[in-house]
């Protein structure tokens, strides 16, 4: 049985995706910084809002959490 070589790059781009999809949601802090850095631009105001947006939801459902405690554990070293 052969494999089509597509297959693993199928899988390989679903695994970045789906870390992809972890980090902005355990890490949407960090989002919002970077949103900050953008060189002024007609889009950096909607990636700004976007960005709190995202942030916002994730600390409503307790997703901010985990790297607001990592934030205070490395701050206090």
């Amino acid at each position: 049985m052969t494999r089509h070589p597509t297959s693993f790059d199928f899988r390989a781009l679903l695994i970045v995706a789906a870390i992809e999809v972890g980090l902005a949601m355990l890490n949407s802090s960090a989002l919002v910084s970077w949103s900050y850095d953008l060189p002024e631009s007609r889009f950096t105001e909607p990636v700004i809002a976007a960005a709190e947006g995202w942030h916002q939801a994730m600390q409503a459902i307790g997703l901010a959490e985990p790297s607001r405690l990592v934030e205070d554990w490395r701050g206090g070293m």
